[in-house]
C-alpha cells in the first residue's frame, strides 16, 4: 500500500521522517492500539488454544478446527503463529508452522513474527523462525524492517545478536 495512503509522507523511507513519524504518530498509534486491545483476547475464542493444545498432546487439531485457525487473525491482525510465536513453546511452535503457517505473514502493524521475537528476546523463536524461512526486509507501517527499527531505538545488541544468527544459520545450509 502506499505510505501516503496509510497517513505516512512519502519520504517515510527516510531516517529523519521515521524518527518525526515516531515521535508524531506515538500518540496515534497509542490511539488506535487502545482501540484494538480488548479485541486480543479474541484470540482464545477462535480455537487457538484448542489447537494448540491437541499439537502439545501429540494430536493434530481437527479439520474443521485447523481451518478456523488458518483463516482468522486476532483484533491486532495477529495470526496463531504470531501469537504462539511470543507465547508458546519452540516444539509447538514448529508443528504450528507444520500447519501451514507463513512465517512472513504480517500483523496489523506490518510486523512479521520475527520482529515480535527480537523484540521480545525470544531468541529460540528467532532461530525456529529464521530456519524456515523468515525474512528480515520485511518493513511495517513506518517503513522499517528489523534491522533499522533496531538500528534506530539505539537496540545494536540486538541487531548484533539477529545478525549472528542469520550469519550461524547460513553456514548450517
Amino acid at each position: 500500500m502506499n505510505p501516503a495512503r496509510r497517513g505516512i509522507p512519502a519520504e517515510a523511507g527516510s531516517r529523519h521522517a521515521r524518527a518525526a513519524h515516531r515521535a508524531h504518530g506515538h500518540e496515534v498509534f497509542l490511539v488506535r492500539a487502545a482501540k484494538i486491545a480488548y479485541q486480543t483476547t479474541m484470540a482464545h475464542a477462535e480455537g487457538w488454544i484448542e489447537a494448540y493444545e491437541a499439537l502439545a498432546e501429540g494430536s493434530s487439531p481437527s479439520a474443521k478446527l485447523l481451518e478456523t485457525v488458518r483463516s482468522n487473525r486476532n483484533g491486532i491482525g495477529e495470526t496463531m503463529l504470531h501469537w504462539y510465536a511470543i507465547e508458546g513453546e519452540p516444539a509447538i511452535v514448529e508443528k504450528i508452522i507444520g500447519l501451514g503457517f507463513d512465517v512472513n505473514t504480517t500483523n496489523a502493524f506490518g510486523r512479521p513474527p520475527l520482529f515480535e521475537c527480537v523484540q521480545l528476546d525470544r531468541w529460540n523463536m528467532v532461530e525456529l523462525l529464521l530456519a524456515h524461512g523468515a525474512r528480515t526486509d520485511i518493513r511495517d507501517h513506518i517503513g522499517e524492517d528489523v534491522f533499522i527499527h533496531l538500528k534506530d531505538s539505539g537496540q545494536h545488541a540486538k541487531a548484533k545478536k539477529l545478525k549472528e544468527l542469520i550469519r550461524r544459520q547460513q553456514l548450517e545450509w
